[in-house]
């Protein structure tokens, strides 16, 4: 008779996993800006405050635009929402290699680098947020209570990681 392992969460270890890495490429992709771009910001000749002001603005739209996301997860359904914040991060990823290499081959003057990185950014802060809520409560309803703790603690980790 053979043993089999206990699943880590009440999902199929396949679909946590897709959860996870996703979570986790996002989480990485966002540490990743926020540790280059004071040193892309200084190559540019944007001042470091404006470069804070660059992640402030997208922390603020995360964090007031997570409730609706939240909402929204319960009306239109937790998968589609994973795919809004999903396809957010990589359109403001792919919006903000953009405009870093206009900057670097300094297309455009340092301001105007300047605005076109904050709408990149606020463009993540505002879709990107749309996958933690959706992921959260897409565990939360696939897990059993008794494994509820150890699987959000669990996708709570890829952020963790991912820093």
């Amino acid at each position: 008779m053979s043993e089999t392992k206990p699943q880590l969460t009440g999902l199929p270890r396949s679909t946590f996993a897709i959860i996870f890495g996703v979570s986790l490429a996002t989480a990485m992709g966002n540490t990743g800006m926020i540790s280059v771009l004071p040193a892309i910001g200084r190559s540019i000749g944007i001042p470091d405050p404006m470069v804070a002001a660059i992640f402030s603005l997208s922390a603020l739209l995360w964090a007031f635009s997570s409730p609706y996301w939240a909402r929204a997860s319960d009306k239109y359904g937790r998968k589609p929402l994973m795919m809004v914040g999903l396809s957010g991060f990589m359109v403001s990823m792919a919006v903000c290699a953009v405009v870093v290499a206009c900057g670097l081959k300094h297309l455009a003057p340092p301001l105007v680098i300047f605005g076109c990185f904050l709408l990149a950014r606020a463009l993540f802060g505002l879709f990107g947020a749309a996958s933690n809520p959706a992921t959260q409560a897409y565990v939360a309803e696939h897990t059993p209570l008794e494994q509820r703790t150890q699987s959000m603690s669990s996708l709570a980790g890829a952020s963790v990681w991912g820093r």
